[in-house]
């Protein structure tokens, strides 16, 4: 039994190539490889390395991160459905059907285009997993660390979001419509996995905590505010930000009132 002579693994035999890593194996094809011929399929070895990952960054634009990280490393585990408490972020344009309507479908387009991306950057930047577009909605899910950890991600996105809007307004061009957003942040139990037919499948978060951002959006539509957040998120970002009380609402599966809350800024001694 050999070695490889890179990552140090055991070889049950003899390999031109170690099975794990890649790295070519002098001693196991009797010196037959030269310093010259070692160097030109490392470079190979290289460009197909770089090759991989432009393949894995281009399917990142259109497929989850955990999904395109299961299929690289076969470990589909993963995808198969675990419960776990997560943070849940909705947010949608305000009077789209409006917007759409003062301007050609081509820069209706661009606009939304243009808005989704902004809204993405701030679910990238706040580690959060990006589950879906929904017309000029967008779906995203928090998991990572502790749940009060996620939900203050979620709501440090959300107020991104804010600013991106304020920024927007300053040049959008569309007089007398201006750019409005909602956003509904939730936490709470759920099922994450691949959900699907054979033909097409999303990573996603199911569950009625999910489904309780759509209650939260309306609040926030009913009361014209931009960031509402549940009262099992309040409660643990309560010490970070400074939010009001806008009304209550009846929270499944028991079906007791609970407040929402209108985030107002974050609490100065953490800003």
């Amino acid at each position: 039994m050999s070695q490889c002579e890179l990552c140090g693994r055991e070889l049950d035999g003899e390999y031109a190539f170690c099975p794990f890593c890649g790295e070519p194996q002098q001693e196991s094809i009797g010196g037959l490889m030269d310093d010259e011929l070692r160097g030109k399929i490392n470079a190979i070895l290289h460009v197909t390395e770089r090759r991989l990952q432009a393949i894995i960054g281009a399917f990142s634009r259109y497929i989850e991160a955990p999904v395109v990280d299961s299929i690289v490393t076969g470990d589909m585990d993963g995808l198969r459905g675990v419960r776990r408490n997560v943070t849940v972020l909705f947010s949608d344009i305000r009077n789209s059907s409006g917007i759409v309507a003062r301007v050609e479908p081509e820069q209706a387009l661009e606009l939304l285009n243009h808005h989704h991306d902004r809204m993405a950057a701030a679910i990238q930047a706040t580690d959060g997993v990006l589950d879906k577009f929904m017309g000029d909605g967008m779906l995203a899910f928090y998991t990572h660390g502790e749940p009060s950890e996620h939900a203050r991600q979620a709501v440090n996105a959300a107020l991104q979001m804010r600013e991106y809007v304020a920024e927007t307004n300053k040049d959008w061009p569309i007089p007398g419509i201006p750019l409005r957003i909602g956003v509904a942040i939730n936490n709470g139990e759920a099922v994450i996995g691949s959900v699907g037919s054979r033909y097409r499948q999303d990573y996603t978060a199911i569950g009625a905590e999910v489904n309780y951002v759509d209650d939260l959006q309306e609040m926030a539509k009913q009361h014209a505010v931009d960031i509402v957040i549940s009262r099992s998120t309040y409660d643990l970002v309560a010490d970070d930000v400074e939010a009001e009380e806008i009304g209550m609402l009846t929270r499944p599966p028991d079906d007791e009132e609970e407040p929402a809350y209108h985030v107002l800024k974050l609490r100065p001694a953490i800003a």
